[in-house]
Parts: C-alpha cells; sequence; structure tokens
C-alpha cells in the first residue's frame, strides 16, 4: 500500500480521528496502488471521520511520509503501534561550551525564510521549529512580531538571538499556519484562539495565538510526552497523594500558579486510577493536552468549544452520562465550581484545578466565589467533600539545569473540616504543620527542605518562607 496511506491511517488510529480496527478493513479491501486522496474520500463516504480531520492528516500524512520515508508502525503489519518517530525526534546536538544558551541552538530553523515561502512551506519551518524547542528541553516557544523569536528553558526565557526580528508578516504567516480553516476563522473573528496542536499521541502544544499592538503572537508550551508517575514528577511522598486517587467521592484539588505542572500532576492521578479501578472517567478540559486512552477505566476526554460549550455545559451532561470521576481542567465560575461540589456530594470523585497559590488560598478562592447568602451551605459542602489539596510551585534548580516539585499538600480531616465550616481558613496553616504524619506539608518547608538538600539557592527560597525562624536558619546559614 502507497506510504502515505499507511502513515495516514497509523496518524489517525493514534489520535483517535477513527476506529483502528474499521480502518484496518477498508485497508484491506482498498487497491494496493490506492492514492491518498482516494483513500481520504473512501474515509469520509464511510462516514469514519470528519472533514476536518481528513484535512489534517492529509497535512500530516504528507508530512511524515515526505520527511520519515516508509511509515515503521503499518496497521497491515501486525505489530503493535509505536509512537510515531520522524526525522526531527533525532536527539538535539551537543551544546556548543561558549554559547550563552544552557542548550544547543544548532538545528533551529532560520525563521526569517517566512518571508518568502508559501502558507504550506511555512507549516513545515514552525514544525521544525517547535520539534527543535522540545529536542532542547524547552517547556515553552514563542513567536511574537518585532521581537526576536525565544523559548522558556526551565522557568527562563532566553531570546534566540541567532534568528532574525521577527516582522508582522513573518509572525503572521507562521503563527496561522497550523491552523485549520475553521481555527483561523475563529483567530479572525475574536483576535486570539486558544487550541492543541499534535503531530501524533506523543508530540502535542498546548498553543494560544493573540494579535498585540505590533502583530500576531503565538505562544506553544510543548506537552511532555507520556504520563509521568508521582514519584517523578518530584512528591516526596506519593503514596500520600496516590490514596486520594482510592476515594469513591469527594473533591481533590490541584493548584498553583501558571506553569506550575497542575495538568501533568493531574494526568499522573487519572492515570493511577485509570489502572487501579474499573470506572468511567470524564474529562472537560480547555483543550486537551494529555491524551489518556483507556485502560481497566473507560476514558472519556471532551474538549471545550470543539466537544461542549463550557465547563458548566459539560459538567451538566456528565452528570447523565454515569460517571464515577469527573476531571474538571480548571474551575473558574460559579456555576462550575457549584456543579463540581454538587457531584462530589451525590457520590462522585470530582477532581478539578485553580489558579491559587496556597491551600488556604485555594479554599477561600472556592468559598468567596458565592453570594453572601449561600456562605454557610457551601461551606458545609465542602467541608463534607473536601479530599485534599495539591498547591504546587516548579522551581529552577540551582544550576539552572532543571525545575524541582515544591508543593503545599492539604488532607481533608475532621480539624480541617471544622475549620471551613466556621469559617476559619486562615488557620489551615497550623492544620498543615500538625498534620506531617498524614502526609500534609507546608509551602515554606517544601523550600526550606530544597534549600537545605542544597538544590535551590537562598535567593529561590526566601520568598516562599513566611516563618521567620524558618527564615533565619536560611539567613543564618
Amino acid at each position: 500500500m502507497i506510504n502515505e496511506v499507511e502513515w495516514f491511517c497509523y496518524l489517525g488510529a493514534e489520535n483517535q480521528f477513527f476506529d483502528k480496527n474499521t480502518i484496518v478493513e477498508l485497508m484491506q479491501i482498498s487497491p494496493d496502488d490506492v492514492d491518498l486522496m482516494s483513500f481520504a474520500q473512501a474515509v469520509l463516504d464511510n462516514g469514519l471521520a470528519t472533514m476536518e480531520s481528513v484535512q489534517q492528516l492529509l497535512e500530516h500524512a504528507a508530512y511524515y511520509a515526505n520527511q520519515s520515508g516508509p511509515c515503521p508502525h503499518s496497521l497491515l503489519g501486525g505489530g503493535a503501534a509505536e509512537p510515531a518517530q520522524a526525522a526531527p525526534t533525532q536527539a538535539a546536538p551537543p551544546r556548543d561550551p561558549g554559547s550563552p544558551y544552557p542548550f544547543s541552538t544548532q538545528d533551529f530553523p532560520d525563521l526569517s525564510q517566512a518571508a518568502d515561502l508559501p502558507m504550506e512551506e511555512c507549516k513545515e519551518l514552525m514544525i521544525k521549529f517547535l520539534q527543535a524547542a522540545r529536542r532542547n528541553g524547552s517547556s515553552d516557544a514563542h513567536l511574537s512580531a518585532e521581537a526576536y523569536p525565544f523559548v522558556r528553558h526551565f522557568g527562563i526565557n532566553y531570546l534566540l538571538r541567532e534568528q532574525a526580528i521577527m516582522t508582522p508578516d513573518m509572525a503572521k504567516k507562521l503563527n496561522l499556519s497550523l491552523l485549520s480553516d475553521k481555527d483561523r476563522k475563529a483567530f479572525e473573528e475574536t483576535g486570539d484562539l486558544d487550541y492543541c496542536y499534535s503531530f501524533s499521541r506523543t508530540e502535542r502544544y498546548r498553543s494560544n495565538i493573540m494579535v498585540h499592538n505590533d502583530g500576531v503572537e503565538g505562544s506553544y508550551r510543548i506537552v511532555s510526552e507520556g504520563i509521568k508517575t508521582l514519584g517523578e514528577l518530584g512528591f516526596q511522598e506519593p503514596a500520600v497523594l496516590e490514596k486520594l486517587t482510592t476515594y469513591h467521592q469527594g473533591l481533590i484539588l490541584i493548584t498553583g500558579p501558571a506553569s506550575s505542572g497542575k495538568t501533568t500532576t493531574l494526568a499522573a492521578m487519572v492515570d493511577l486510577i485509570n489502572k487501579a479501578r474499573k470506572d468511567h472517567i470524564i474529562t472537560v478540559e480547555d483543550p486537551i493536552e494529555i491524551l489518556i486512552p483507556s485502560k481497566d477505566c473507560n476514558v472519556s476526554q471532551r474538549e471545550l468549544h470543539t466537544g461542549t460549550k463550557s465547563f458548566a455545559n459539560a459538567l451538566k451532561a456528565a452528570l447523565r452520562e454515569d460517571p464515577d470521576i469527573i476531571i474538571l481542567g480548571e474551575m473558574r465560575d460559579l456555576e462550575t465550581i457549584e456543579m463540581g461540589l454538587s457531584a462530589a456530594e451525590t457520590g462522585h470523585l470530582v477532581i478539578g484545578t485553580l489558579h491559587t497559590n496556597s491551600a488556604s488560598a485555594t479554599l477561600d478562592r472556592i468559598l468567596d466565589v458565592f453570594p453572601p447568602d449561600q456562605q454557610s451551605q457551601i461551606r458545609a459542602m465542602v467541608a463534607e467533600s473536601l479530599r485534599g489539596v495539591i498547591c504546587q510551585y516548579l522551581v529552577p534548580n540551582i544550576d539552572q539545569t532543571g525545575l524541582l516539585m515544591a508543593p503545599e499538600i492539604l488532607i481533608g480531616n475532621i480539624a480541617v473540616a471544622n475549620l471551613i465550616k466556621d469559617n476559619k481558613t486562615s488557620q489551615l496553616t497550623s492544620v498543615i504543620e500538625v498534620g506531617k504524619k498524614q502526609g500534609m506539608v507546608l509551602k515554606e518547608d517544601s523550600f526550606l527542605r530544597l534549600y537545605k538538600e542544597g538544590k535551590i539557592s537562598a535567593e529561590t527560597a526566601l520568598p516562599h518562607i513566611v516563618s521567620d525562624a524558618k527564615r533565619r536558619e536560611i539567613e543564618g546559614a
């Protein structure tokens, strides 16, 4: 069968655009010399995938066939499919010792070429740029009009000064080159767009493009390949968090500032449930970042705007879809929070994320979103259903060569419930302090431990230390 068709089928099955067994049946009855466009039309004629999915797969199949040659994961070969490994997944070249960067910039393509290229070739240039950023260990890549391209590497931004400053036309062409016609129209109507771009199940980028004074800017979060364990993420006592995943009812909150790894921790916890239980898991995300294949559980991932209009709509529908566990990518408004609490009270395990900086601030955020006349009722609901709060920070290590986890962990118990009911969340710090045997930990103790272990500097630790006694441990060292 023609190589482009092999890539088309493999990538489509990997990304769950269509059922693997059904596409294999279509491949088996198609002529050996069927061309890509004819096969794609057959997929549409048989209702196996949407037009948008087919258009995306046509582009990807042609790209991989051109860049990587024969598809090594043919669905007709009988072997288990492996993640797509195109030429761009080769190891990054070694870093030049004289370079101002802690990574190599040798394989970043020259983006100034975009000025003279058609949109399709700009797309290939953009793909090479993002894949180079992934190979070099960056967490984010940015392309903005009237600025150097830059990447975030272990929490620090580096301007790529070997590149040309991007003209408005270059920035627009490159950032829009990844969009489908539908997404491009949505962006032109609103001036900003959130979406997730993927080359395969393991190579995904959470993306945002926007218009600012000088032109278009794109921000690309490089989603980790695979799902890490809680221990691999840096939690000192992963068993404490693993225990939270054994509950069949209640509320678990994963919080922290932007870029603190909340989605990665959420995926690790869902993966634990997916392996250990036989439940129905429904997630609502904006957008879907990490794809979670069903294992012993059935996992249904829904994306905002693509699969549902809002978190609240999806949550309302979920309650009629026989879920055991509901995952909320963000609890961002009163309606979503209220319905999430109701679901946690009525026999579901609800895991959600918030942008807050401590366990007490998390609970204040949940409670304060409600009007005063509902406060007493909501405090009772939260007190009854709360299982735990994981507030996490990612901080650069002392050598600026990696990021370390510094969490604050609150475990729901009688003392916590009573403080919530009595509207005394400011006293939760004391409960965490005395709850160390249960696995609770204060944020400042996490930073102090990392400092004492020689893993972070005093300058990194001190802004997060409130206690005078603990500050003296650092300042007097």
